[in-house]
């Protein structure tokens, strides 16, 4: 496994460590706009992340 698979699946591990974490919130009616403003542009920037990073 080299660097770059290291840090694809790092961020993955916090992403989906974040997503839960909202899915959580989300469901349990307690998530803030600004909590859900600051998950959207971290999804964003990890897309971003992935597409630099699998380009070949």
């Amino acid at each position: 496994m080299d660097a770059r698979d290291q840090i694809l699946n790092l961020v993955f591990d916090v992403f989906v460590e974040e997503a839960s974490r909202v899915k959580t919130l989300i469901k349990s009616g307690s998530i803030s706009p600004d909590e859900f403003k600051v998950f959207v542009d971290f999804t964003s920037l990890v897309l971003d992340l992935y597409g630099l990073l699998c380009r070949k």
